[in-house]
């Protein structure tokens, strides 16, 4: 009987692979008829795995495996073979080498990209919290300012130069007539200016000469709409001298004139703190240097700088717009120098 050429085993004729390691047996040539020569020519086999040593050290291998080259088959996945068929033992298949599983890449944190992020919000809420802060304590400011009475100067204008309660036209600096412009009388411990024409003013001066003071006047305007309290301060002549108008619905206004060219340092403006017709207002003004701060029921209207005048008189007066009728009422006169 034929031995496997690989491992030695006996293997019948018909039998086409080793039933011991499963070796592909080289094909056998069937009888031939006498007088007929026939060369197979051995097919090429593929072993699966190279040629085991045989079992019997005096058998040389058979020429047929060793004239065959060998060629490598990939290995199935171990199982065990099915019944009726030829194969390899399940420990003798290669397994396949699983491939390495994937790792997480793992980027290093830029944390200078992201603190300067961060500080940069910082800062830009910093700015927001600071900006907003100052607009709402400049609006509260303001708000305050139209609500609560200002405190005025009045520890820089301590001294009484002039007071006037107008009880008494003989100890009184004002005049007193009439023609027809209007009039100037004591009426009841006041002084009344009435205005018979229309876009005029009217005044009677204390004929003094005043630098840095604070005046202050009660003053009831009355009459049509442009009527209005007129104070002038610093007063050189008819075409020198400033000007506080005082109307009596609500608003005032501050003029220059200048060689008797009139400039508005406040154009029209209208306040909270001014009384309308009828109802007295506390008016006071504070000269210091170039400054001019005008105050009405002790709450600061405004304040103006202006060095056209360092000194001059002071006057009260009327003024009327397109009407005339109007009349203004003055009381409690009081003019403050610096001590």
């Amino acid at each position: 009987m034929p031995s496997c050429p690989q491992c030695g085993a006996e293997v019948a004729a018909d039998q086409r692979f080793c039933p011991q390691c499963g070796t592909r047996q080289p094909e056998r040539p069937a009888a031939q008829s006498a007088g007929a020569t026939v060369v197979l020519q051995p097919p090429p086999t593929q072993a699966l795995n190279p040629p085991l040593p045989s079992s019997d050290p005096a058998e040389p291998p058979p020429p047929e495996a060793a004239a065959q080259p060998t060629v490598a088959v990939p290995s199935a996945p171990a199982q065990d073979p099915a019944p009726g068929s030829f194969g390899l033992p399940p420990a003798s298949y290669a397994q396949p080498a699983a491939p390495p599983a994937p790792q997480p890449v793992q980027s290093k944190p830029r944390w200078g990209l992201i603190l300067g992020i961060i500080g940069g919000l910082l800062a830009l809420a910093c700015i927001v919290l600071v900006v907003g802060g100052l607009f709402i304590v400049r609006q509260f400011g303001e708000v305050v300012a139209s609500m609560t009475p200002v405190a005025s100067s009045s520890g820089v204008f301590t001294t009484e130069l002039l007071s006037d309660d107008f009880s008494s036209e003989r100890r009184s600096r004002f005049i007193e007539g009439a023609d027809s412009d209007g009039s100037f009388s004591f009426t009841g411990g006041t002084y009344v200016i009435t205005l018979d024409q229309p876009e005029l003013i009217m005044w009677s001066a204390a004929g003094e000469t005043y630098d840095d003071i604070a005046i202050e006047v009660d003053a009831t305007v009355e009459g049509p709409p442009g009527s209005a309290a007129a104070l002038l301060f610093r007063y050189q002549d008819e075409q020198n001298f400033y000007l506080l108008r005082v109307y009596g619905d609500g608003s005032y206004m501050l003029t220059r004139f200048l060689d008797d060219e009139p400039f508005d340092l406040v154009e029209f403006a209208q306040s909270d703190a001014i009384n309308g017709p009828g109802q007295p207002n506390r008016l006071r003004i504070e000269l210091l240097g170039e400054t001019i701060r005008l105050y009405a029921n002790d709450q600061l209207l405004t304040e103006v700088t202006d060095s056209s005048f360092a000194e001059g008189d002071v006057a009260l007066g009327i003024s009327a717009e397109d009407e005339a009728g109007g009349s203004v009422t003055y009381d409690n006169l009081v003019i403050y120098g610096t001590s």
